[in-house]
């Protein structure tokens, strides 16, 4: 009888978890918590550099839209719309002109900032300039606009033939 309360009282002891096995959990745990926040703060500034690069790529096929279609601003016909990209910065300007020979006379500039989910600290763009003239809102010359944030880099391509697009890779 008294072998039975010996093991009785045993068993009362062992029904939870001991001190360094909880400690060993919460070790695992926390190891795995920080290794997924790395992955998904690198995934957060690579997709601000890719939302940054798809913006540039809308703004850029508006511009050429506003070529194709005749764009008219204070009552004149505008014939080149110049994009200027700074290099470093996080800013771009564009410029209209009219149709007026040389086609240098500037109507209106405006400033605009590459912006990211409204944040646009860590992307900057490289130095680019391309001009859409009108009628058919053809392109000056072809090239690429690198767009870089601390993990990632986008490239933001013009072609002769007018095709605007972004892609990782650089531009053929």
């Amino acid at each position: 009888m008294f072998i039975k309360q010996k093991t009785q009282k045993k068993k009362l002891f062992r029904r939870g978890f001991s001190l360094v096995e909880i400690l060993v959990v919460i070790a695992i745990i926390s190891i795995m918590t920080g290794v997924s926040m790395l992955g998904l703060s690198k995934n957060r500034s690579a997709s601000k550099v890719e939302i940054a690069a798809n913006q540039m790529v809308a703004i850029l096929r508006s511009l050429q839209n506003d070529s194709i279609n005749g764009k008219v601003l204070n009552d004149q016909s505008i014939c080149k719309i110049k994009f200027d990209a700074i290099d470093g910065a996080r800013q771009y300007s564009v410029s209209y002109y009219d149709c007026i020979a040389p086609y240098d006379n500037l109507v209106e500039s405006e400033i605009f900032y590459l912006t990211a989910n409204g944040n646009n600290s860590n992307v900057t763009s490289s130095v680019a300039s391309f001009s859409f003239i009108a009628p058919r809102g053809a392109v000056s010359s072809s090239g690429q606009i690198v767009l870089t944030s601390e993990a990632d880099t986008f490239n933001v391509c013009i072609s002769l033939s007018g095709n605007i697009y972004a892609q990782k890779s650089g531009c053929l």
